[in-house]
């Protein structure tokens, strides 16, 4: 039930209202690291990491590495992007 209610939390952080940026709060980084390490796949980890945010670019970094995924440099996806959402 615990696992339920934390991902019912998770996805509040992500409205349809902020369709084109990533929350822009940084009040909810840490949940959204959370989220990062309990329901995180690569997709996420990506976004985090191109978003312009530097605390979710290190938490997607780390989450990587534990993973034993390698993370390089390029042009990226850039489909999620820090910012007030507005």
């Amino acid at each position: 039930m615990r696992s339920q209610v934390s991902a019912l939390a998770a996805v509040s952080l992500f409205s349809e209202k902020q369709p084109a940026a990533v929350s822009g709060n940084e009040s909810r980084i840490p949940e959204m690291v959370d989220l990062l390490e309990s329901y995180g796949d690569t997709t996420l980890a990506e976004n985090y990491l191109t978003c312009g945010q530097p605390d979710l670019n290190a938490a997607a970094r780390r989450w990587a590495d534990r993973r034993g995924y390698k993370v390089g440099t390029g042009a990226g996806s850039h489909r999620a992007t820090w910012g007030s959402g507005k």
